[in-house]
């Protein structure tokens, strides 16, 4: 694991198109040695976030192309960033284009199957700072790497916020998860009303914090987790909610 233009870097084996391989975006470094103890080694990359990043929707281009995570995560992604509300944007010493050349949106398109990774994973804390963080990559992506997006490449895993135990009238104890205050107060309510016996939950207040063998389940092995694929519809639902438009 190695440091990239103020990020956390950890590389995977596999690369895209002769193999199926991800890099998986997290916030901070507790996340990412988590991801990391976890992870498949072979195809499953990561890339972190240190704190919240800069607002790429309402930010200047100028600000955007000089960015140290955004250009640390252009390069890994092996995908140029091109202005999508501009004819063209200026690329900087990337993919050897020169520093006087405008890269318009629509040149983006040869760079899709020329990518690093088959998809992008964002996985952030199951919080208001993580929800917070993925409407910012999510307004990112959708003006500065859209091709991504209609390619389908961008997706979305959430993890759980809370942990709810219970115990049955054998007295054996199970578990389920949840996603948000008011659906853990509704299964905690449901439970108890189904006479299940020392319900509790635990709240997770980040990824570092959740057991390993959960993190694994719903958050990295692909056959167990959810995956949503970022849709520029809710992309722009981000920006409505959480930006002003341009």
């Amino acid at each position: 694991m190695f440091h990239r233009n103020e990020s956390i870097f950890e590389d995977c084996r596999a690369r895209y198109p002769s193999d199926d391989c991800e890099l998986i975006l997290v916030e901070g470094e507790s996340a990412a040695h988590s991801i990391a103890a976890l992870r498949n080694q072979n195809n499953q990359a990561i890339f972190s976030l240190q704190g919240k990043p800069l607002n790429a929707h309402r930010a200047s281009t100028d600000k955007v192309m000089h960015n140290k995570f955004y250009k640390g995560l252009s390069e890994c992604l092996g995908f140029p960033m091109a202005d999508a509300t501009v004819k063209g944007a200026q690329q900087e010493v990337l993919f050897g284009l020169d520093n006087n050349f405008l890269l318009a949106a629509s040149q983006q398109l040869p760079w899709v199957e020329k990518r690093r990774y088959t998809r992008v994973i964002m996985l952030f804390d199951p919080d208001a700072d993580g929800i917070h963080i993925g409407a910012l990559m999510m307004m990112f992506f959708h003006r500065w790497m859209r091709p991504l997006i209609d390619a389908g490449v961008i997706q979305i895993v959430r993890a759980p916020m809370f942990e709810i135990t219970y115990s049955d009238a054998e007295g054996e104890f199970h578990s389920t998860t949840s996603y948000s205050p008011l659906q853990n107060q509704k299964m905690i309510d449901l439970l108890k009303e189904a006479g299940k016996l020392q319900v509790k939950a635990q709240h997770f207040r980040g990824l570092g914090s959740i057991n390993p063998d959960m993190l694994r389940s719903y958050c990295l092995e692909p056959s167990t987790r959810t995956m949503h694929t970022l849709s520029n519809q809710l992309a722009q639902d981000a920006i409505t909610v959480f930006s002003a438009p341009l």
